[in-house]
């Protein structure tokens, strides 16, 4: 019984976090779109009149790794929302854990792709958090690889509670 409501209780505070996280995420990917809308639109006043391709790629990535974050948030939300209610082994879980690897892989990508150009174009990175470093690149896989992981266990627990059912 403490058990239970132990971990009910860490449940929730991961909800309250990943809900805070969305909350953030979505009011930075909004500063960042209109950041690069004055940028655009004046860049002498906000760029000193450096308005370079290579900034506003890197704009766009930002937007686009803000918005891959925001995603991630909202299926990890469901996901652990399903675990309060006690829905453990249900096809909306491994749907959730499925869209988590894909959005892992796409920022992973998106980040090493520019990570890349951004090293052999020699330009200081206007947004950090859009390049990665060798450690970076080695916890994405390692994340990847978790996410696999308890994806295929969910799986195959959703088989089972299906053998079960069929079973009854």
């Amino acid at each position: 019984m403490m058990r239970e409501k132990l971990i009910k209780f860490v449940l929730g505070l991961a909800q309250v976090a990943i809900d805070l996280g969305i909350v953030a995420t979505f009011f930075t990917a909004f500063a960042t779109v209109i950041a690069g809308i004055c940028c655009l639109v004046s860049p002498r006043t906000f760029l000193g009149g450096h308005l370079t391709i290579n900034l506003v790629i890197q704009g766009l990535v930002a937007v686009i790794v803000a918005a891959l974050a925001f995603a991630g948030l909202l299926a990890t939300h469901r996901l652990l929302d399903n675990l309060n209610r006690g829905h453990y082994f249900i096809a909306a879980n491994c749907q959730a854990l499925q869209q988590l690897l894909w959005l892992e892989i796409a920022g992973l990508i998106i980040s090493g792709i520019t990570t890349i150009w951004l090293r052999l174009v020699q330009v200081k990175p206007f947004v950090s958090f859009i390049v990665m470093t060798e450690d970076n690149f080695s916890d994405g896989i390692g994340f990847i690889v978790f996410l696999l992981i308890i994806y295929l266990i969910f799986k195959r627990g959703i088989a089972l509670q299906q053998d079960a059912d069929n079973i009854i």
